[in-house]
């Protein structure tokens, strides 16, 4: 794939006038509140279908709710070793989903898992999709084609998980699909792509286009179509400041949207329209996590959250509701302010 050359450079004093003056404190959408633990295990990925229905999984644990978040309830829970630890999470519908993940015994042993429920609480083992794997990391469908990405195997389904096909993509874990033939997956400074549904690859570097190519690293992805998306990720030699860069398209050219001194690295993104974005950042060593936002499209962001717990995944179910989940239990709900 062809990377045409970067048509404009932005300069060292850009970066820090931006970094200096980007960040203030966002009084404007909502409030986070903290919801009371319903259990103490390590939270990984939250999803929702829809407005009221939503589902996390962690470390041994399953939970639901039923009311938007407000509420939570353990559907399911016990040790790594016994029912697994659960790494992504999607559901169709507020019935149909899927968990995957794996066993893990002891360090450098385990053992994938594949689950799947039809009723929303019970759930059965897919065992044909564990063969071949160690441990699964994504899980996610566009109608009836859908996709499990693990290590060292990955498998698609066109007919809505009756049957599988493995994939030979043996790099990249967080897809982002926008259809069910266009998808995504940065990693330090590499793009990779799919136009087929994953049944083949493209990699790209996409060094040149970052302000310290050798010490900047992307780590996650949003993509509002096939042309249009933002990746996030950080710069060490710049004193751990986050990065937000943006194609236009389709990942062939990467523009600089914003440099955040000292935020640490961005290692979650997401959008609910073009304007209105999200990430979740990780300063060292202060081992602070925040929660910031941007009403422009990501060139100038806002501190929503602080927190000295870790904060692993949100969810947005639109700008003023949201979850946000970590570690021992830890959940986080953003709803309008009264």
């Amino acid at each position: 794939m062809k990377i045409p050359k970067l048509v404009a450079i932005c300069t060292a004093v850009f970066f820090i006038s931006v970094g200096l003056s980007i960040l203030s404190q966002d009084k404007g959408v909502g409030k986070w509140e903290e919801l009371k633990a319903v259990t103490t295990k390590d939270l990984n990925k939250v999803f929702f279908p829809d407005k009221e229905n939503g589902w996390i999984v962690g470390a041994g644990v399953i939970l639901k709710t039923t009311d938007g978040g407000k509420s939570w309830e353990i559907i399911k829970e016990g040790t790594i070793q016994d029912i697994g630890f659960f790494k992504d999470v999607f559901f169709k519908d507020k019935s149909s989903g899927w968990v995957v993940g794996g066993f893990f015994y002891a360090e450098e042993s385990f053992s994938p898992i594949v689950m799947k429920t039809k009723d929303g609480g019970a759930w059965v083992n897919v065992d044909e999709l564990i063969k071949d794997a160690k441990k699964f990391y994504y899980v996610n469908f566009k109608e009836e084609t859908g996709w499990i990405m693990g290590y060292p195997t990955s498998y698609k389904t066109t007919d809505g998980g009756k049957t599988w096909k493995k994939l030979d993509m043996k790099k990249g874990i967080g897809w982002f699909f926008v259809s069910k033939k266009i998808g995504f997956c940065v990693g330090d400074i590499k793009l990779l792509k799919t136009e087929d549904g994953g049944e083949t690859f493209q990699e790209q570097d996409i060094s040149k286009f970052l302000p310290s190519p050798e010490n900047s690293s992307l780590t996650g992805q949003f993509f509002f179509d096939d042309n249009v998306g933002i990746a996030v990720g950080g710069i060490t030699s710049a004193g751990n400041d986050t990065l937000i860069v943006k194609t236009e398209d389709g990942g062939e050219g990467w523009k600089v949207l914003a440099q955040l001194k000292g935020r640490g690295y961005a290692k979650k993104v997401y959008f609910v329209d073009k304007q209105n974005g999200w990430i979740i950042t990780k300063q060292h060593p202060q081992e602070i996590w925040s929660i910031l936002h941007t009403k422009d499209g990501g060139k100038t962001w806002e501190v929503q959250v602080e927190k000295d717990k870790a904060i692993d995944d949100f969810f947005f179910i639109d700008k003023e509701h949201a979850i946000a989940i970590g570690a021992n239990g830890f959940i986080l709900r953003l709803a309008p302010s009264k």
